[in-house]
């Protein structure tokens, strides 16, 4: 076994949060099981929300990464990523480029979690919603990591876990919070793991990027 340190680092959020590193991660090789017969169902950690025992999508198997979606998006696509298939960009001037003028992006709000925008909350409903970035540096602050099969166990106070898939070196997940990074309206807070060794968060990724969903729920 060896130890690692994840860290999380967010700009320019209000409150700002400038670094938080959680508490130490442990590399090991254990089997992801969940004992429930039923998915998804909350996890409670111990926090000041509960997690889902899996990602959206991944109802049916439990360990699988489940599907992707592009920010405020509530249907996964078949034929890629990109600004030209994102729902909410238009090219006002016709030029093809997306990102020349700010009002090319739609605003859907500031914070989707829990809206129309939220697939956890279209998708699975009864109170499942995106995380938030305070509930996120909670996740990272608060509970052990250690690295099993191809997902972290992440768990919390009580002695509680779920697991988080890393999805082939990259395991990112969106937050439900829109980024005004650069002052910008086209970008969102997301968090990841990489490398099966680390477990960081951007300061913000494009919205049409396709990325996995963990929700939590009151």
């Amino acid at each position: 076994n060896f130890t690692i340190t994840p860290f999380v680092e967010f700009k320019n959020t209000q409150p700002p949060i400038a670094r938080f590193v959680a508490k130490e991660a442990t590399y090991l090789v254990r089997a992801m099981t969940c004992s429930a017969t039923e998915h998804p169902h909350a996890v409670d950690l111990g926090l000041s929300v509960k997690w889902a025992c899996c990602n959206v999508g991944a109802e049916n198997k439990i360990g699988n990464y489940g599907d992707q979606y592009a920010w405020g998006e509530t249907e996964p696509k078949k034929g890629g990523y990109g600004a030209a298939n994102y729902k909410y960009v238009k090219d006002l001037d016709g030029d093809g480029d997306y990102f020349d003028d700010d009002d090319n992006w739609i605003d859907i709000g500031t914070n989707i979690s829990g809206t129309s925008y939220d697939v956890a909350h279209v998708k699975w409903g009864d109170g499942w919603r995106m995380p938030t970035i305070s509930e996120v540096v909670e996740l990272l602050e608060e509970c052990t990591w250690e690295y099993t099969y191809n997902a972290f166990r992440v768990t919390g106070p009580n002695g509680r876990s779920i697991n988080l898939p890393d999805a082939d070196d990259y395991g990112k997940y969106w937050i439900g919070t829109l980024s005004k990074e650069e002052n910008s309206n086209s970008n969102a807070y997301y968090f990841y793991i990489y490398n099966k060794t680390s477990i960081y968060t951007s300061s913000w990724e494009y919205r049409y990027r396709g990325y996995a969903i963990r929700p939590v729920k009151d």
